[in-house]
């Protein structure tokens, strides 16, 4: 079966798309399991590639083409891609392969999970290619079937802005991992949970000095007891952000006699400065994972804020020539409808944004400017 091109002409023929618009929307249809019928999902797709087309470019002007993979040995694929930035200057791009599953619903499917984000942090100037080859090693805990592969880019900000999907299925052959995570009941508390059960991604905000627990139902489908630590990695604001300091291990041991299934309580060892953070927990057996990751998201509360991205006209300037930028900011992470602590922004309050250009090694480039941002 051959994918990336399977909607295009239905698109162009429905919604008058431009041959790479419409398959910039198939590719992502594919990816996400969406079909023609699905009228209302097809439709948010074209909004979203062609509205405001102009404030997007100048923003995320790179997108990414031939995509291709080649399994080098059992469940390692080289995966192959070219880089295009058809705008201004844009830094702090990262990419990351990704799985999802052919026959997977969206609502369904566990966000990030069978993937690899790798470090590397590019910068294209206005008009430049690139190309780059990696190599992708399919997670222990995928399940064996048929995937759609891609490769999508984005940033610090978390919102992929790119995708391209390999041409062919990926065909996985994994042994099952031991311990089941029921998805849907995963969740987070805080402290002794007198308020309930908070949805794990949608970002509960607490205090520095509250306790955030993971809960989850897990399942042990083998037919031995399994011993396993939990295992947790920390993200600025999402996912796609920077690692904060070192990977740390839980000192709880969970044991899970065969076929046993119970529910089970982790605390979360927390970050304290005021910010957004995305935590990545593992279950292992000595360095083995024996279950699927589980994404969660918190808040700390307190005065934050982010620069999302930053983009120039030009790489070069000469003597005198004003400098312009696109600069795609937001506010504290913790004021947002239903925080637990209420909105950060008071009445008259202004931001201002500090910009000021250095040359490679450090020497200004004319003064520093100071702007109020619009809310």
């Amino acid at each position: 079966m051959v994918l990336a091109e399977t909607y295009t002409a239905e698109l162009q023929a429905a919604y008058g798309l431009s041959a790479e618009d419409a398959l910039y929307v198939s590719q992502r249809m594919e990816f996400e399991g969406v079909t023609m019928s699905d009228t209302d999902k097809v439709t948010e797709f074209v909004s979203e590639r062609t509205s405001d087309r102009t404030s997007q470019a100048l923003v995320y002007p790179t997108r990414v083409t031939g995509v291709r993979a080649e399994e080098s040995s059992p469940g390692i694929f080289k995966v192959s891609f070219d880089l295009k930035n058809d705008g201004a200057a844009q830094s702090g791009i990262k990419y990351r392969v990704n799985l999802r599953a052919l026959t997977a619903e969206e609502e369904t499917v566990e966000p990030r999970t069978y993937s690899i984000t790798y470090p590397e942090v590019l910068t294209l100037q206005a008009g430049e290619s690139m190309s780059r080859t990696v190599e992708f090693e399919v997670p222990n805990y995928t399940p064996s079937g048929e995937y759609i592969m891609a490769v999508e880019l984005s940033g610090s900000h978390g919102n992929i802005f790119a995708v391209g999907t390999v041409p062919d299925l990926i065909v996985v052959n994994n042994q099952p991992v031991p311990l089941t995570v029921d998805f849907s009941n995963c969740g987070l508390q805080i402290n002794s949970g007198e308020e309930g059960l908070f949805d794990r991604l949608e970002g509960v905000d607490v205090t520095a000095e509250e306790e955030i627990y993971f809960t989850c139902r897990i399942k042990n489908t083998s037919s031995e007891t399994v011993t396993a630590y939990p295992q947790f990695t920390t993200y600025l604001r999402n996912i796609w952000g920077e690692q904060i300091g070192e990977v740390s291990k839980g000192t709880e041991l969970l044991s899970f006699e065969a076929g046993e299934e119970r529910e089970v309580k982790i605390l979360i060892p927390k970050e304290l400065a005021p910010q957004a953070y995305d935590v990545k927990v593992d279950l292992l057996s000595g360095d083995v994972a024996v279950s699927e990751p589980v994404i969660a998201h918190y808040v700390i509360q307190g005065q934050s804020a982010t620069i999302q991205s930053l983009t120039m006209d030009s790489s070069r300037y000469e003597a005198d020539k004003l400098i312009r930028f696109n600069l795609a900011w937001t506010g504290s992470a913790d004021d947002f409808t239903g925080s637990r602590s209420g909105s950060q922004v008071e009445e008259g309050e202004e931001l201002t944004a500090e910009v000021f250009v250095t040359t490679l090694e450090g020497a200004p480039c004319g003064d520093a400017t100071t702007q109020t941002l619009p809310r």
